[in-house]
């Protein structure tokens, strides 16, 4: 599967994000604060699910059913199984009782369902 994105050091994202603006003193084709309530003409849809893999926001892990009953005053523990840094692809597998640190929009392991 290809990657959904790919990570640059900052200071080669700004030099590609600056070639494409327009060269100081040059207007732009459109004024930029004219664009903000602007529609298109017509709908624009992804003929695909972008990324096309399940993703989380910051963690997953794996239950069994009516183990994780935890509350404020009854937690339950899990045991970290690993990390998902960002535009990787998990190398293990989360097993019940287990959990991972997942960055933002970072793919989930096989075996998450919670």
């Amino acid at each position: 599967m290809p990657e959904f994105l790919e990570l640059l050091p900052p200071p080669e994202a700004i030099k590609r994000w600056m070639a494409h603006l327009p060269p100081p003193g040059q207007k732009p084709k459109r004024a930029y604060l004219s664009v903000p309530g602007q529609v298109t003409a017509a709908a624009i849809a992804s003929p695909e699910a972008l990324p096309a893999f399940p993703r989380s926001t910051w963690m997953a892990l794996r239950d069994r059913p009516g183990y994780l009953r935890a509350s404020d005053s009854l937690p339950a523990y899990l045991s970290l199984a690993g990390e998902v840094p960002m535009g990787r692809q998990p190398d293990f597998t989360l097993h019940p009782t287990q959990a991972a640190l997942i960055y933002t929009g970072g793919m989930l392991p096989e075996g998450a369902d919670a």
